[in-house]
């Protein structure tokens, strides 16, 4: 696998991490925590979309991404990057996902497949039962 090196110096900036072999990024970081760099001192793509296109010889077609593999972001090694379509990063990013929105565990899927938790499905379910009670005039 070709490494960095061939790359300008302002793309060397990254260091190895031995737990998980990715090549984490020094250099600036976006507030999305991407990397960036400035190339030919121009804003260049993110670090980890460079990196993909160059050693692959390929540019990402519109309706595509990079998808990181190791779910790193700073991450620019080239075996943990992958093109995928937009919607497939989004399906992989969602099932990534442990708690909902309010930080409890996912513990059951509805039957749309669509994950949720007990906790937040009880309370709209309260909710719901308060709003029919108040529009029968029946207020608890």
């Amino acid at each position: 696998m070709v490494g960095l090196s061939t790359f300008p110096l302002s793309m060397t900036r990254y260091i190895p991490e031995p737990n998980t072999g990715c090549w984490l990024w020094t250099g600036a970081i976006n507030q999305d925590g991407y990397g960036r760099f400035f190339l030919n001192r121009k804003r260049s793509p993110l670090v980890h979309k460079y990196v993909f296109e160059q050693l692959n010889g390929v540019v990402v077609p519109p309706g595509y991404e990079i998808d990181h593999l190791c779910f790193v972001r700073s991450c620019v090694n080239p075996r943990h990057l992958q093109l995928v379509t937009q919607a497939e990063n989004k399906r992989r990013a969602a099932l990534r996902r442990t708690t909902c929105p309010q930080g409890h565990a996912y513990d059951f899927v509805r039957s749309s497949g669509i994950r949720a938790c007990c906790t937040c499905e009880r309370a709209k379910g309260y909710r719901s039962f308060l709003r029919i009670r108040a529009t029968r005039g029946q207020i608890v």
